[in-house]
C-alpha cells in the first residue's frame, strides 16, 4: 500500500496558467503531481494568490488544522502540467 502525502492548498503553475490545488508524491514515479485543482485558471500568479486568500477565509479551523498538519514546505512546482 502506498501512503500519499498531500500537501497544502497553493498556487501551482502550469503551461495553462497558475491555479489554486494541492499535490501528492507518488512513491511509483518518485514526484510529486496533481491531487486537485480546486479553482480556475488564471494568468498571473497575483491573481490565483488572491484566490487562495479567498478560499482559506471559507475554511473552519478542523480544515485549517487539517491542511497544516498535511503540509510541504517550501514547496514550488513550476513545471507540473496539468491534465485538466
Amino acid at each position: 500500500m502506498t501512503t500519499k502525502h498531500i500537501t497544502q492548498l497553493q498556487v501551482i503553475r502550469t503551461i495553462a496558467g497558475y491555479f489554486v490545488g494541492t499535490l501528492h508524491f507518488d512513491e511509483n514515479v518518485k514526484a510529486y503531481q496533481l491531487h486537485s485543482r480546486e479553482s480556475e485558471y488564471f494568468s498571473t500568479r497575483r491573481e490565483a494568490e488572491n484566490e487562495l486568500s479567498f478560499i482559506l477565509t471559507l475554511l473552519d479551523d478542523d480544515e485549517l488544522y487539517h491542511l497544516e498538519q498535511n503540509r510541504i514546505d517550501d514547496m514550488h512546482i513550476s513545471d507540473l502540467q496539468s491534465p485538466y
